[in-house]
């Protein structure tokens, strides 16, 4: 795959810049095998690069606010719905936005997260302070903004086009998590439950 754009050529640019030009190739290069059962996203790996909650900034080329075009808060209709092929997965994600529902649901999961590693992508924040806000709350997780369609494309397909939502490595999206090796696991709610 060859790109000719001259964001790609970054000898003499700082290195946020070069930074970018990686993102968006590892970016565009995970959009040319959509479709195969070989693609994962590229979020979890670019969520080291993220500023933390005390900087200023998110990532080079984030505006805000971000909103899902695709994605949507509600309720999966049914859990363990296959989203990717689990050979490529390597890491669980989590899919969320900055409303209460997807607040409280990471309250709720929040150390099953932990105890997983799951890196956590965001899907919907009206603005950096509430990106922030998220990124303090699950502090110890990598965190990163949804920066294209092309996971929203893969969700809406699959008929997981909800948050919050959990994607393990097996590829199956899923609302309550609990059951995946917890030794007790709380009450199960909706996201819809917990906000009349």
């Amino acid at each position: 795959m060859r790109f000719s754009s001259p964001t790609y050529h970054t000898a003499r640019r700082p290195a946020v810049h070069r930074i970018a030009a990686v993102l968006g190739c590892a970016i565009q290069c995970t959009a040319a095998y959509a479709g195969t059962e070989d693609t994962v996203p590229a979020a979890p790996y670019y969520s080291a690069i993220v500023q933390g909650d005390g900087q200023e900034g998110v990532l080079h080329g984030v505006r805000f606010p971000l909103r899902p075009a695709l994605l949507r808060p509600g309720v999966l209709p049914s859990e363990g719905i296959p989203v990717f092929g689990g050979k490529w997965m390597t890491q669980s994600l989590a899919l969320v936005g900055d409303d209460a529902a997807s607040r409280q649901w990471l309250a709720l999961h929040l150390e099953r997260l932990l105890s997983l590693g799951t890196a956590v992508i965001v899907v919907a924040a009206a603005s950096e302070g509430q990106f922030k806000e998220l990124q303090r709350q699950v502090a110890g997780l990598a965190i990163a903004p949804d920066t294209g369609v092309w996971l929203q494309q893969r969700l809406a397909t699959a008929g997981a086009g909800v948050y919050p939502l959990f994607i393990g490595v097996d590829g199956l999206a899923r609302q309550h998590i609990f059951s995946l090796g917890s030794a007790s696991a709380p009450p199960q709610t909706s996201p819809s439950e917990a906000h009349p």
